[in-house]
């Protein structure tokens, strides 16, 4: 009977140690779910109040795929709040996307804003969006 009851006791040790690691690995794979996304998603700023969604996601497209152009909107009025979010399917489209935007940029200059991307007569500014 002690027999019986120390494999059932393993068993339940196996079973929590697999629950652990089932738990660990959908953590893992969440966060990378988010650094993938985050790798991919771009922060966008200076953009003219009437320039639409439409517009900037045909820009963008210039540098790849584009899942979403999504404009800020001030929650009172709905009108754009002049910055928004790109979303590319390939984090190498947000790559080029960014090179692109400053491959004039002084080196080494970190007060450099304005992008060469220019939509509705307007230098966009460009980043990696932080969550």
């Amino acid at each position: 009977q002690d027999q019986d009851q120390d494999q059932d006791q393993e068993k339940e040790d196996e079973d929590e140690g697999e629950d652990v690691n089932t738990t660990i690995s959908k953590s893992i794979s969440e966060e990378a779910k988010k650094i993938d996304e985050l790798t991919r998603t771009l922060f966008v700023q200076n953009i003219g109040y009437d320039t639409t969604e439409e517009t900037l996601k045909q820009k963008f497209t210039e540098f790849g795929k584009v899942k979403y152009f999504v404009l800020t909107k001030d929650k009172v009025t709905g009108e754009s709040r002049g910055n928004g979010f790109v979303q590319y399917f390939d984090p190498d489209s947000a790559r080029l996307c960014l090179e692109f935007a400053y491959q004039s940029a002084p080196q080494n200059n970190s007060k450099w804003k304005e992008s060469d991307i220019i939509v509705d007569g307007r230098r966009l500014i460009v980043s990696v969006a932080l969550s």
